[in-house]
């Protein structure tokens, strides 16, 4: 322990001030004409270990920050972005294309259809009327059974006979 000094740990103003001149007035004299002087330098007055701390919290931060998933995902640039809005509208003009051609096209048979004046061939409308629907349709109920087999297997003659009753 003989060998070892310590410092210590709280240093006045007065020595902060007398380090400051001799810094001053060093400079002064290695740059008698120089611009700028040198700047100050900022006493932290926290220990070592404080400020390692600081530094590793801040470091932690950032490193959580960058792993968020928010920034995981790449975000879209401007120029990408204009880009996918004009193949996007390029693609609603084909398709509004496509659609307008097909109207064309099932008018134009609409119109044949009627230049010919048959009625061989029954053009369905979008909204039916109460002519176009036969009266034998509208008369008779209609009864709707499942066509698919049960999945339970019938092994006594009494289960059959319900489920032919059913059915019939």
């Amino acid at each position: 322990m003989d060998g070892y000094k310590f410092t210590r740990s709280f240093v006045s103003e007065a020595e902060l001030e007398e380090q400051r001149a001799q810094c001053s007035k060093a400079w002064e004299k290695a740059h008698a004409g120089d611009a700028e002087p040198q700047q100050e330098q900022v006493y932290d007055s926290r220990t070592l270990y404080e400020r390692l701390q600081e530094n590793k919290r801040l470091k932690q931060e950032q490193y959580e920050e960058a792993k968020r998933p928010s920034n995981l995902v790449p975000k879209l640039k401007d120029d990408e972005l204009g880009f996918l809005k004009k193949l996007d509208e390029q693609e609603d003009t084909e398709e509004g294309e496509k659609m307008r051609q097909e109207w064309e096209a099932l008018a134009q048979f609409r119109r044949e259809v009627r230049e010919v004046g048959q009625s061989a061939i029954a053009i369905p409308t979008l909204a039916p009327t109460a002519d176009d629907v036969p009266k034998k349709f509208v008369e008779t109920p209609v009864l709707a059974y499942s066509i698919t087999k049960p999945t339970v297997k019938r092994s006594r003659p009494i289960d059959l006979l319900q489920g032919a009753v059913r059915l019939a």
